[in-house]
Formats: structure tokens, C-alpha cells, sequence
């Protein structure tokens, strides 16, 4: 099993271990909660997935969807796991394409470097949407937790700022970090 196998519904499956393992003790009250993983479905709208909770609870899943996306990010080795990893386990889910209404294939990444060539523009015209808008700018709290500046938000701009250079000089050898896979890894 690779994270191929997994990315699709994960995090439903999240949401089902989450409500067993909560069930079973202390936190036995917390377990309808777990509906809160739904917040990190990117291709689901928050509202759809916290509809009908308390307002806390909203706020909650606007910080975990906000947390799961800024710490993929802001990670050290964000770049080096959408070339070495990511694209790897899209290729394999069939989540590297789509079919088109007329029922054409559109190949949404060619390769791993095409992915990070395009995760700019994902981050401008989708991330930052989510972490604005469905997510509430709940990311504004972090800053003054740290004392006046967001260290996520500034390693998020440090690997964006550093892949749009790679993709201005049309060089990605600097990516030498080697990212342990956390499972196998699917081929390619």
C-alpha cells in the first residue's frame, strides 16, 4: 500500500478512525467532532462539510483546514515532496487527470517538474482563497501567538519565492533535499 491507495476519501477514512478511537474512552463525548477532518478536503466547500455546527466548532474546522494546508507549505521540504512524492501518488490515483465534459482526457500534470510549475498558481488562485475566504483568515491569529510575526507565513513565501525563481530560470537541480517517504512509493 502506497499513498496512491490512500488519497482518495482519506479523509473520510480519517473522519471513521477518529470516531471509533474517540469513542472508546475519555474523549467519548468529542467523537461526533470528528467530522471536523472534512475541513482538509480541499475539493469539498467548507461550508457543505461544517454545515449545521455550532459556530465554535466552524471556527475549529477553519483552523484545521488552515493548519493542514499552511504546515504542508510552509514545510521544509514542501518542494522536494510535490516533485518527489506528490506527483508520484497523482500519477497513480488517476488525479493527475480529468475527463472533460465531451469525455476527453486533460492531463492536469505531465511531469513532476509541470506540478511544481503550477503550484504558484495554485497557491494564488485556490490556497489562498481557501485560507481568505472559506477559512476565515484564521491564519491572522498565529503572528501575535509568536509575537508579532507568523513564522509559517513566512516559510510559505520562502519556498514559493524560492520555486518561482526555479521556474524563472527554468532550473530545478537546486532541489537536492531527499525527502524520506513515509511508505512505498508508487512508480511512476
Amino acid at each position: 500500500m502506497n499513498g496512491a491507495c490512500l488519497i482518495r476519501d482519506h479523509e473520510q477514512r480519517g473522519v471513521e478512525f477518529m470516531r471509533v478511537y474517540l469513542a472508546r474512552g475519555f474523549f467519548a463525548r468529542f467523537a461526533e467532532q470528528a467530522v471536523l477532518i472534512h475541513s482538509t478536503n480541499f475539493a469539498r466547500p467548507i461550508v457543505d462539510t461544517l454545515n449545521g455546527l455550532p459556530h465554535e466548532l466552524f471556527i475549529i474546522g477553519q483552523m484545521l483546514g488552515t493548519a493542514d494546508l499552511v504546515s504542508q507549505i510552509a514545510g521544509r521540504y514542501y518542494l522536494e515532496r510535490c516533485r518527489d512524492f506528490l506527483f508520484r501518488e497523482f500519477v497513480a490515483a488517476g488525479v493527475d487527470r480529468s475527463i472533460s465534459p465531451t469525455g476527453d482526457i486533460i492531463v492536469l500534470y505531465d511531469t513532476a517538474e509541470d506540478l511544481l510549475r503550477k503550484t504558484p498558481d495554485f497557491y494564488e488562485h485556490l490556497v489562498k482563497r481557501r485560507l481568505d475566504e472559506d477559512f476565515g483568515q484564521v491564519f491572522r491569529y498565529v503572528a501575535p501567538h509568536f509575537g508579532g510575526e507568523d513564522p509559517y507565513a513566512l516559510s510559505m513565501q520562502r519556498n514559493l519565492n524560492y520555486l518561482r525563481e526555479m521556474i524563472r530560470r527554468d532550473d530545478f537541480s537546486s532541489l537536492r533535499r531527499k525527502p524520506v517517504p513515509l511508505m512505498p512509493l508508487p512508480l511512476a
